[in-house]
């Protein structure tokens, strides 16, 4: 299944846990994801996969963290579809393994709690199912009590071994440390109580209301009601969540809200009195409060947003989805006549606005053109079909499930139908009421269009995604994500074909159940790269071609990768992430498996995204484990904090990469020897084919070298140049030069490779043309992409590729032809595997300039003027990889007045690094 990977949720969060050292947070949500996060920082550690499958399977609503930190348990919807049972899922944190499934249970597990000295695990279930406790040594159940009619939403221990919950049959039950019944009463704020939580001392219990305002204070043993602090000027909504932090606070949230505050916490310092403190959390309703042991308390919200205040009330992080939000934007979403070009606005209610077209295959951050229409809701008799259950055409109900909230309209050109987006569904509708066709939908649809042409339903959805539907039968064609910063994009079939944005790959992936006792796979859609990066297909899709004959025409395959197609998977077991090291070489341990069966040929070892040679997979000789998996090891030289990263393979294909970030407590050696740059700079404005003659290309080359050796004194020691223009740039000149650059940097230096001329791609390849190029024989007198590849993942230091080049086709007004398509190729040379910084001079197809008044193609001039001082835009002397990309993203639209947009990428583990200095 492809599933969306944004290093964030990308559905509500529905709860939180952190263990009792407060240093990890774990995180629950509907999107079918546990994350694990470092606290108190709050950054991304790890994401856990159990098995999923169609509709709310494995769906996750409740999270328990052990005291120690070590273990997870985690459910919710989970298991149902195979079992018709549900299922605990028990993981390691330090590894990500699944260790332990408890199944059997009879219903959804709506909540979780560790018992504080480990021993125990107690379940909330869905229906009138009650409670189960687990004993957490080998699992077995300890305890059970049925006698409930409601679902269990609250579960919380104190620190003395009892045991409360709130259900929504209204009761809130107390067990003693020996699990037996030691209270029960009717809860006497509301009729559905949704959480409760013990104070420090125990003393007493927190409830908090599923359907009302009120907060209850109960005292302990006798659960009778003593306090409840003064919510009388609150309206709308409820504050169902509540906790107490370590200093004897007590914090409530939920689903009140207000325009000028969203979500907010609030927290009474003593209990009883009306002084209260409003925290700022989410827009969305609050899902979670969870205390932590050294004062402050973590919140998780539906946005979904996951946030953290200090004991001082400081925010210590807020952390929000990188979705877009498509709320409040019926009349935004705004189509051309053919559907082929989107507006919308990233940000809720319109904000940020972007259009998207397809067939350039451009992301515009900026307002859509006027002939974008929105949608029609006025010209049929509609009513009643925004935020309600009973949407009606004149005055019939039109039928819609139980408990379906419709959310947007849109009326079909010709006025004979039209298409509903609910929480739940598409649907159409004739003009007098019959349903014609109804398509599930992974969100709820905040706004819905249909193209002026009638051949496509267009909807925006709560998941992030835009996705074009057929007009005439419903079937999905495509899905558009985007970060909201407007920056990355995917856009993918539901048969797995892609296209995508520099950057952009990493944004979906397939998940690959393995039965419900491991933990599930998840490739990102750049491990099948060549099978499955077919833009044109995409293109076919959209311009209304039959899918069969469009599979057939682009070789596009039709399914998921089989088993057969899987790259080996491998995890870190040593050091843990974050691990302080004082030793070099680490010895970093490692399991990997190949889901393929074919053999692991090798484990390639990177320090910040840079190769360290290793003999070969130093794979132990034990049989493998009961997964399949093999143990190894890897030494690694350090002197620095670093970030160190495994990739197995099997063959050409590549595993997800494992990384380990290290903190180096060891000495360090002053280094005052300063790093070399090494330059190779191409550029052929003179083929001997006259047809493909440039004007620019090779002076872009020659200045831009000349430029990079004024460096020499200022940030590295020595600049290395070799210049290769028109004439001396052969076929043979050019293999050598990218071997030289190769062998030459060490793992200290900085490598520069700039490419000016002509590209071309020949069945989704791309090739750089050297000066001796024969079109007719293109694969034997041009340099690959992968031989680029190659010659560049093998420099041991930084990195870094910068190209401008286009198709081979005429010039004309100064263009150099149609570009090829360059985005699989950023994508290629930027993957966590081969770790280069890339800079390209356009985007998808779009034509590199070069002016006679520039004396250089656009992107050159720019980068000139970056290196030269321009670029400098923190003020601080230095030319870094950040400040290069903002200002060639800039300068060159400027240049071109929008026609031209550089584009840049880099693997995740590079951090930012100065390329120049201006002194």
């Amino acid at each position: 299944m492809l599933r969306l990977e944004t290093r964030m949720h990308t559905a509500p969060i529905r709860a939180a846990a952190v263990d009792a050292g407060g240093r990890l947070l774990a995180t629950a949500s509907f999107d079918k994801t546990l994350r694990l996060w470092s606290l108190p920082g709050g950054e991304p550690l790890r994401v856990l996969r159990p098995a999923i499958g169609s509709g709310q399977e494995g769906e996750l609503f409740a999270v328990a963290v052990s005291p120690d930190g070590h273990f997870v348990v985690t459910g919710g919807w989970t298991g149902f579809e195979w079992e018709k049972a549900n299922s605990l899922y028990v993981f390691e944190t330090g590894t990500g393994e699944l260790v332990r499934r408890i199944g059997g249970l009879p219903q959804v597990i709506d909540r979780l709690a560790w018992s504080p000295d480990g021993h125990y695990v107690a379940v909330g279930l869905a229906g009138a199912n009650g409670i189960r406790v687990f004993e957490t040594g080998d699992w077995h159940e300890v305890f059970a009590d049925s006698d409930y009619t409601g679902a269990v939403y609250g579960l919380s221990f104190a620190r003395s071994g009892q045991l409360a919950a709130a259900a929504f049959d209204g009761g809130i039950r107390l067990y003693g440390p020996d699990l037996r019944p030691v209270a029960r009463v009717k809860a006497p704020g509301g009729g559905h109580p949704y959480s409760v939580a013990f104070s420090p001392d125990a003393s007493v219990v927190a409830v908090g209301y599923a359907d009302t305002l009120n907060v209850d204070i109960l005292s302990v043993p006798e659960l009778r009601r003593i306090a409840a602090p003064d919510v009388s000027d609150l309206a709308g909504g409820s504050l169902s969540q509540v906790a107490w932090t370590r200093d004897g606070a007590l914090l409530a949230a939920g689903a009140h809200w207000s325009e000028a505050t969203g979500s907010p916490i609030f927290r009474w310092a003593e209990v009883g009195r009306s002084k209260r403190v409003r925290l700022g959390a989410a827009d969305g309703t609050v899902m979670g409060l969870v205390p932590l042991p050294q004062g402050g308390f973590v919140y998780v919200a539906a946005d979904p947003a996951i946030g953290a205040y200090g004991a001082g009330l400081e925010q210590l992080f807020d952390r929000r989805s990188n979705t877009a939000d498509f709320r409040g934007q019926l009349d935004r979403l705004r189509l051309s006549a053919d559907g082929e070009r989107v507006a919308f606005g990233l940000q809720k209610g319109g904000g940020n606005p972007a259009w998207f077209d397809a067939e350039a295959r451009r992301l515009i951050p900026e307002a859509g053109p006027r002939e974008l229409n929105p949608a029609d809701t006025a010209s049929l008799p509609l009513r009643d079909w925004q935020n309600t259950m009973a949407p009606r055409l004149v005055n019939r109900t039109l039928p819609i499930e139980k408990n379906e909230t419709s959310r947007s309209l849109a009326i079909a050109p010709d006025r004979r139908s039209f298409v509903l987006g609910t929480d739940w569904y598409l649907h159409r509708f004739g003009n007098r009421g019959e349903p014609i066709w109804s398509v599930p939908l992974p969100g709820a649809a905040w706004a819905v269009n249909v193209s002026g042409d009638g051949r496509l339903a267009v909807a925006a959805l709560a998941d992030g995604t835009i996705r074009w539907y057929r007009f005439h039968d419903g079937r999905p064609l495509l899905a558009l994500f985007m970060d909201r910063e407007g920056k990355r994009w995917v856009m993918w079939t539901p048969e797995g074909p892609y296209d995508a944005s520099p950057g952009g790959e990493g944004l979906i992936g397939w998940h690959v159940n393995r039965g419900l006792d491991h933990a599930a796979d998840f490739f990102g859609v750049s491990r099948f790269r060549d099978r499955y990066y077919r833009p044109n297909f995409v293109e076919a899709v959209l311009r209304g071609q039959d899918i069969e004959e469009a599979l057939r025409e682009t070789r596009a395959p039709a399914k998921a990768p089989t088993q057969q197609l899987l790259p080996p998977v491998i995890r870190i077991m040593s050091p843990g992430d974050g691990e302080a090291v004082s030793k070099s070489p680490v010895e970093i341990r490692y399991a990997v498996r190949s889901p393929s069966g074919d053999p692991v040929t090798a484990v390639d070892v990177k320090v910040d995204s840079r190769p360290v040679e290793q003999p070969g997979p130093a794979l132990d000789d034990r049989p493998p484990g009961a997964n399949g998996e093999r143990q190894g090891r890897a030494s690694v030289p350090l002197g620095a904090n670093a970030t160190i990263t495994l990739v197995a393979r099997s063959g050409e294909r590549a595993s997800e990469p494992a990384d380990v970030k290290l903190i180096w407590k060891g000495g360090t050696k002053k280094d005052v020897l300063k790093p070399k740059l090494y330059v190779l700079a191409v550029g052929v404005s003179q083929y001997k084919d006259s047809n493909l003659a440039l004007r620019y290309a090779a002076n872009d080359a020659g200045d831009v070298a000349a430029v990079l050796k004024q460096q020499e004194g200022r940030l590295y020691g020595a600049v290395v140049v070799k210049v290769l223009r028109d004439d001396e740039a052969t076929l043979a000149k050019i293999t050598e030069g990218l071997d030289w650059i190769a062998e030459q940097a060490t793992s200290r230096d900085v490598a520069l490779v700039f490419m000016a001329g002509h590209g071309m791609d020949e069945e989704g390849k791309y090739y750089f043309l050297p000066t001796d190029v024969d079109l007719s024989k293109l694969r034997r007198t041009a340099e690959p992409e992968t031989d680029i590849n190659d010659s560049l993942r093998r420099i041991a230091g930084k990195a870094l590729f910068f190209f401008d080049t286009c198709h081979s086709g005429a010039v004309m007004g100064g263009r150099r032809g149609v570009a090829p398509d360059i985005n699989g190729m950023v994508n290629d040379l930027a993957s966590a595997e081969n770790g280069v910084v890339v800079f390209a001079a356009s985007t998808g197809r779009e034509s590199a300039f070069e002016r006679e008044e520039w004396g250089h193609g656009a992107f050159s001039k720019a980068l000139i003027e970056a290196l030269t001082g321009e670029a400098d835009v923190f003020h601080d002397g230095v030319i870094t990889v950040a400040s290069l990309e903002y200002w060639l993203a800039e300068r060159v639209k400027k240049l071109t007045e929008g026609h031209q947009h550089a584009t840049s990428a880099k693997p995740a583990t590079i951090r930012d690094f100065p390329i120049a200095a201006l002194q």
